[in-house]
């Protein structure tokens, strides 16, 4: 097995901003179109990924993170996220690129 093959499945298996919650609750969200919620949890989630210092917790950090901005950028047409998030986003991608 790769070492590239190896991280991602570690990566698939972490969940480092504990937001298993979230996660079930986006489609329903998405579906309701609720952007408050979206932003809050997204501002909320950025605030734990200055201490993610290596690369299969950044990049499920990232995933996860991703996915909710990626919601809210689609709900509101702003293409940027908010400062601390976007702050967050590049934090985790600098921390990800460190891999394989």
């Amino acid at each position: 097995m790769t070492l590239t093959r190896d991280l991602n499945s570690a990566t698939a298996a972490l969940a480092p901003l504990g937001v298993d919650a979230v996660m079930r609750a986006l489609p329903q969200v998405n579906i309701a179109t609720d952007t408050a919620w979206l932003h809050t949890r997204a501002e909320r989630l950025s605030r734990h990924t200055a201490s993610i210092r290596d690369v299969a917790p950044a990049r499920a950090a990232l995933r996860d993170l991703g996915m909710i901005t990626a919601s809210l950028a689609r709900r509101t047409g702003h293409r940027t996220p908010p400062p601390a998030v976007e702050a967050a986003l590049l934090h985790l991608c600098a921390t990800a690129d460190d891999g394989p």
